[in-house]
């Protein structure tokens, strides 16, 4: 796409990365507000659990739950192996995102990772006091992360990624405005909204939802279902005892739901075909994606 872009004459490119961790709060937000102004918290909680479509024990953990943030880690530590959520009721963030692992993880790899989570729970400090700050923070940098990656990218076909959303000073008054002003059930993103009265046209300021271009993901998974199950085949990451081969494959082909399991199967296969640009001898090609190869070590 950078190369494409280059060759119509661009040099720069503007992306919204960092647009939703900047200008929304996390829903934990609710956490805090109960506790300071319960009132207008009953009436975000209302919204929050419509919308998200919580039911009542998980609206009920979220707003109850005592836990620092070390003890949270722990207790992730120790159910990481249980069954993923489905599509509907995502559980609501308390410290951070509900942590689980794929079906595909062997019991090696996933006690690994449990047992690297208890070592830093030990010692483990939040990034902010409230826990909506602490995940927006945890969001925000994430975020950072894609957006140098990807500007490395296209900055080697000449075009620079510029990511406005994540300009200090943008980042630094979008956290200064209180969570429940950043983020509410009855509003899609408020700050923008409030920035951009006089600027864009009032049609797009009354849209409720953006394109999480989901349906993209599942119409390509759908294409290149058994290209992707090929790298299976040999699989590096089975080779290293991370992953049941088998697992995976049948992952590939079966059709995907909505819900976090796909992300975990792009990450996956993402891990695999790094792996394989890093001990292929020579080019591979993987459901019509090509793999840089280079000499093992």
């Amino acid at each position: 796409m950078a190369r494409l872009a280059r060759s119509a004459g661009s040099r720069l490119h503007l992306t919204g990365h960092g647009g939703d961790e900047v200008l929304t709060a996390p829903p934990s937000y609710v956490h805090t507000l109960i506790r300071h102004h319960p009132l207008s918290a009953l009436n975000h909680l209302y919204g929050q659990r419509g919308l998200r479509r919580w039911s009542v024990r998980q609206t009920w953990q979220l707003v109850s739950d005592r836990r620092s943030y070390g003890a949270w880690l722990a207790h992730s530590a120790r159910h990481l192996r249980s069954p993923m959520p489905g599509q509907w009721r995502i559980p609501p963030p308390l410290w951070h995102q509900t942590l689980r692992l794929p079906p595909w993880i062997t019991a090696q790899a996933a006690q690994a990772v449990a047992d690297a989570l208890t070592d830093a729970a030990r010692q483990a400090l939040p990034l902010a006091e409230t826990r909506t700050q602490h995940l927006a923070l945890e969001n925000i940098r994430t975020s950072g992360r894609i957006a140098r990656l990807v500007n490395q990218l296209t900055g080697e076909a000449g075009v620079q990624t510029a990511t406005p959303y994540l300009d200090d000073r943008v980042v630094e008054i979008c956290l200064a405005t209180r969570p429940q002003e950043r983020s509410s059930p009855w509003e899609f993103k408020p700050l923008l909204r409030e920035a951009l009265a006089e600027t864009v046209p009032p049609g797009m300021l009354r849209r409720s939802t953006k394109n999480d271009m989901a349906e993209d993901v599942h119409t390509g998974l759908r294409g290149r279902r058994r290209g992707l199950a090929s790298l299976c085949d040999d699989s590096r990451l089975a080779r290293l005892g991370l992953i049941d081969a088998g697992e995976l494959r049948q992952a590939c082909l079966a059709p995907q739901r909505p819900g976090p399991l796909p992300a975990a199967l792009i990450l996956t296969l993402n891990c695999e075909a790094w792996l394989r640009g890093h001990t292929s001898p020579a080019p591979r090609t993987a459901a019509g994606v090509a793999v840089p190869g280079r000499p093992g070590p």
